[in-house]
């Protein structure tokens, strides 16, 4: 006599697997929504844009007056409406060259300027050294032109190029630096590499006193 085997019923039952494809499915489904709309969106900023630096003299401290800028500020615009905070570093460093021994550092200094976005007020708020209250405007590119137009940037005091001896010239380094000061709202969350650099660093070489004036002297 055969007896019937059993049916093998098994314990271990698959988990449907439609949920977790429709969550796929939706996610891709906003990527692709949303993606067009990024892309849509100016680019950040790539370059500064500045004009010549001029020498100044002011209550015996060497001054550095400049513009500055970038090629694109509607990109900047956005990218603090999206809740960029960034930073304007502009670092001098003034040094006495020698033909083969390194340079011998005379004085150097940091000028910083800070830029974010109000959601509340839609104002775009800047600070600047020595001001107590950010200024605020609702146009960025107007805030832009009020406050880094006529920049003036220390660089050292007279006294102390003059203690170096008679008929020197010194080599001035301007290095303009525009980045985050901290993770961007879209990037909290992700692995991907960033860069904390908005605009690439660029440094502005200079010799003090100028060749082309030779008789301004400190």
């Amino acid at each position: 006599m055969h007896l019937a085997k059993p049916a093998n019923h098994s314990t271990n039952k698959r988990t449907p697997q439609r949920p977790r494809i429709r969550a796929w499915l939706l996610a891709l489904a906003l990527v692709l929504l949303i993606w067009p709309v990024r892309a849509a969106l100016p680019a950040a900023p790539q370059s500064f844009v500045h004009d010549t630096p001029i020498f100044l003299h002011d209550n015996g401290e060497l001054l550095l007056k400049m513009s500055v800028n970038v090629d694109d500020t509607d990109g900047l615009m956005y990218m603090l409406k999206d809740g960029a905070s960034i930073k304007l570093d502009i670092k001098s460093l003034v040094e006495l060259p020698r033909a083969i021994l390194s340079n011998i550092a005379v004085a150097e200094h940091t000028f910083s300027s800070t830029l974010r976005h109000d959601p509340l007020t839609r104002e775009f708020l800047l600070t600047l050294p020595g001001e107590e209250h950010p200024r605020r405007d609702l146009n960025l590119a107007r805030l832009l032109d009020s406050a880094w137009k006529n920049l003036r940037i220390d660089l050292a005091s007279l006294a102390t190029l003059r203690a170096k001896g008679p008929d020197k010239v010194f080599q001035i380094s301007v290095t303009l630096s525009l980045r985050h000061t901290e993770v961007p709202p879209w990037l909290a969350k992700t692995v991907m590499f960033w860069s904390w650099d908005i605009v690439p660093p660029e440094t502005i070489t200079l010799e003090y006193p100028p060749a082309y004036d030779p008789v301004h002297r400190f």
